[in-house]
This record gives structure tokens, C-alpha cells and sequence, in this order.
């Protein structure tokens, strides 16, 4: 063989091992030889058997831009919330502008609640009225005593209605009712002179 030819073969032996991995060591091919050789599955590592915890990439993050931008928001979020209440405060001037002012008593704090008030009671407030009622019904006493009205009880009223009996209108002759019938000069239309 020639130099050239020569030369040219070291040239690929050096290409090609510049490509494949590098070759291992001698003595862990040869572990590598005993371990494939044998049928035994090898005691597994305790390390290997967890699987490895997931990191996080944050390098592309840009942690500047973020914080710009959170600050960009809060301040135009309290630029439109101070717009909204000036606003706010300006319908409500202009709103109030032409309106009367309002009399002392809409001003004043109620003493109470309006009218009709509720019983805190109710059934004591329903006691004292039948009480107050039973109490009329079985008594002697004034209504009106300038008119000279009295009252007396209900079972003392009922007998003097049966020893009595009820009152009655006299009758009289029947008056004869009088029928008015209409005259030529009530159909006619009121005379110009006498508007």
C-alpha cells in the first residue's frame, strides 16, 4: 500500500472516532460482559427506583415585566375608581341643585315608628280586650252622661225587651204621593234674555 492510501485510512479512523462515543474502560466492559452474560436480574438501586422530582425552568420569566405590569394595573384601577367617584359626587351636586331644600320635620329622627304600631303582645293586648268587653256587657254605667246615655248589663237589657217588647213607629194615614208631570214651558229652552 501506498502512503497515500494509508494516510487516507488514518484520516476515517479519526473521523469515525471522533463520531462514536467514547469506548469504556476496560474494566467496565468487562463488568459489562459478566452482567450481560448472566440471566440474574441485578439488585435494583434504591435511588433509581424514585422518579426524578420535576424542575422548573424560570429562566425565560421576566420578573421586571411581571412587576411593571401589576403596578401599570393598580395604578390605572385607582385612576378609574377616583374617576367613578368624582363623577358620582358630581351627579349627585347637580342632581340636588334645583331641588327645594327639604322642611325641618323630613330632617328630624322619628321618635317612632309610623302608624299602625303592632302589639308586642298580642295575645295579652286580645286579654285586656274581652276583659274591657265582658266588663261592659255585665255593668251599670255612664256612656254619656251629659246626653243621659247609660249602659246596663246585657242580661238585665234582655228582660226589660221581653216585659216591653220592641218598640214601634205609629203609623199614620198614608200620604197620597204627589207626581209631578213636566209643562210645555219646561221643554223649552231658556230665553236669550234671561242668561
Amino acid at each position: 500500500m501506498s502512503d497515500e492510501t494509508k494516510k487516507k485510512k488514518k484520516k476515517k479512523k479519526k473521523k469515525a472516532s471522533a463520531l462514536a462515543p467514547p469506548a469504556p474502560p476496560r474494566e467496565e466492559a468487562a463488568e459489562l460482559r459478566d452482567d450481560t452474560a448472566t440471566d440474574e436480574p441485578k439488585p435494583s438501586d434504591p435511588k433509581l427506583d424514585v422518579p426524578p422530582e420535576v424542575a422548573h425552568d424560570d429562566r425565560e420569566i421576566d420578573h421586571g415585566a411581571v412587576i411593571r405590569f401589576g403596578a401599570i394595573l393598580a395604578v390605572v384601577t385607582a385612576l378609574v375608581l377616583g374617576a367613578m367617584w368624582s363623577f358620582t359626587r358630581q351627579m349627585e351636586h347637580a342632581s340636588l341643585e334645583g331641588a327645594p331644600e327639604p322642611p325641618p320635620m323630613a330632617s328630624e329622627l322619628p321618635i317612632g315608628p309610623p302608624d299602625p304600631k303592632l302589639q308586642p303582645h298580642p295575645r295579652d293586648g286580645l286579654a285586656a280586650l274581652r276583659e274591657a268587653e265582658k266588663r261592659d256587657l255585665e255593668s251599670y254605667g255612664w256612656v254619656d252622661q251629659k246626653g243621659r246615655v247609660a249602659r246596663i248589663p246585657i242580661d238585665r237589657a234582655m228582660d226589660i225587651l221581653a216585659e216591653r217588647g220592641l218598640p214601634t213607629r205609629q203609623m199614620g194615614p198614608r200620604e197620597e204621593e204627589r207626581v209631578t208631570q213636566p209643562t210645555d214651558g219646561s221643554l223649552e229652552p231658556p230665553h236669550e234674555d234671561l242668561k
